[in-house]
């Protein structure tokens, strides 16, 4: 509520402006990021009220943040009281207040971790392929978001090597992951009908 009475009282930050532009012009990507968050900026600019309502996806995404928090430590066992307190750690954590004050790629980029993460753990929990899939469709819009995320995606591999062997003999990770290579594809070829160029380009 803060963030949001606030959110129209500084102008537009430059990355603001870049992601709309480059939201007015489409592709599947660009040099230094896959398509997600200009398309999203494209959209929320079309609307009344300036710069405002892309604070309020930032600020939307935030509190997404926080109750995906408290999801997940309810997925990994928590009580109620546990619960609470992982979601006012996020609340008061500096890198998510910083990120809801600016539309931008790592407030969305912050949002689809947790999602993946909430997602992976309840599919350990149930087992189910449709578990899996959601994971797999978070996965898999991270990707088209941000390419940070393929670090998360990595690590949960490793992670089920490591520990949950099991799984990885059901079919359910591995559709996971052929789905999020799937809807990843798109900025895939992008990338590599470019010559897989990176921000580097951009300066």
């Amino acid at each position: 509520m803060v963030h949001l009475a606030v959110a129209a009282r500084y102008g537009w930050h430059r990355d603001e402006f870049y992601y709309v532009i480059t939201g007015r012009h489409p592709a599947w990507g660009y040099v230094d990021q896959p398509p997600l968050t200009p398309v999203l900026a494209r959209l929320a600019a079309a609307l009344p009220g300036g710069v405002v309502p892309l604070r309020v996806l930032a600020i939307a995404a935030a509190a997404g943040c926080v109750l995906l928090a408290a999801k997940l430590a309810a997925e990994l066992g928590a009580r109620r009281r546990a619960q609470l307190i992982s979601a006012a750690a996020v609340t008061a954590c500096p890198a998510y207040v910083a990120a809801s004050a600016l539309f931008g790629t790592t407030g969305t980029d912050q949002l689809r971790w947790l999602a993946v993460m909430v997602a992976t753990a309840r599919a350990l929990r149930l087992g189910t392929i449709p578990a899996w899939l959601l994971a797999g469709l978070f996965a898999g819009l991270g990707l088209e978001n941000k390419d940070t995320i393929a670090a998360l995606v990595i690590g949960i591999a490793l992670g089920l090597v490591i520990t949950r062997r099991a799984a990885l003999r059901t079919p359910g990770p591995w559709l996971a992951a052929a789905l999020a290579l799937l809807i990843a594809s798109p900025n895939i070829r992008w990338n590599a009908a470019d010559g897989w160029p990176d921000g580097r380009a951009a300066r």
